[in-house]
């Protein structure tokens, strides 16, 4: 049901039990505009027991509010559930299981948290642009789909804190933070720049990579092995 591209891959699609349909505002406008169109709502009868039918004016009224109530909803269920999912233990599993094992229900869980945070953190918008300047070059650079709020959440439901083991994450984090940071110093054009601070950006621009900093210090890079020390003669 989330508001995320992300597919069930069910054993079994044909047990009896439907999936839940998932959260599109786009599918929802629709089925709003059809519910109008339905004998419901094309003659009804109001409280007053007359008859009353919506005009074509209050049909494009409660569309519009109807699409943005839609649009709305996708965003705050999704922030929540990446908010529950910062905080969601895996006592259940556990009990269930009695061990931590490779393929498993705490194993598949984590897995779709990881996910899902890829997804809010790296989907953009091309409808949204925000032109600024770096040194004295004008840039415009493509924003990220999702709000900061619910991009941070996504960085936090990664937290070691809530895992199955303190590092259950800790390599795909690292992975997210690398193609992130490379997405921001590429659209900013950071790595041709011979020096560069957040000072080089006009306010539009510093901003948004601010933003984007606190959200890379959640996504950690992983240090590579330090290599072994020579024998000793």
């Amino acid at each position: 049901y989330l508001p995320a591209p992300l597919k069930l891959q069910l054993k079994d699609p044909q047990n009896g039990i439907p999936a839940v349909t998932k959260i599109n505002a786009t599918e929802l406008g629709k089925r709003l505009e059809k519910l109008l169109e339905s004998p419901a709502y094309s003659e009804f009868v109001g409280l007053d027991e007359k008859k009353y039918k919506f005009t074509d004016k209050e049909k494009k009224l409660i569309i519009e509010r109807g699409k943005k109530l839609f649009a709305e909803l996708e965003k705050v269920v999704l922030y929540d559930i990446l908010r529950t999912l910062g905080s969601a233990k895996r006592d259940l599993g556990f009990a269930a299981n009695e061990s931590l094992g490779e393929k498993n229900v705490i194993s598949a869980l984590e897995q779709r948290i990881i996910d899902l945070a890829d997804h809010v953190l790296n989907a953009k918008d091309e409808s949204k642009k925000i032109t600024g300047k770096v040194a004295k070059s004008a840039v415009t650079i493509t924003d990220f789909k999702y709000p900061y709020t619910t991009r941070m959440a996504a960085a936090q439901a990664l937290t070691d804190k809530i895992g199955s083991f303190a590092s259950w994450s800790k390599d795909r984090r690292s992975g997210l933070g690398k193609k992130l940071k490379a997405d921001i110093d590429g659209q900013l054009n950071i790595n041709n720049l011979k020096s560069f601070s957040d000072a080089m950006l006009s306010r539009p621009l510093r901003s948004w990579y601010l933003q984007q900093q606190l959200i890379l210090r959640l996504l950690p890079q992983v240090r590579p092995p330090s290599p072994p020390s020579p024998p000793k003669k």
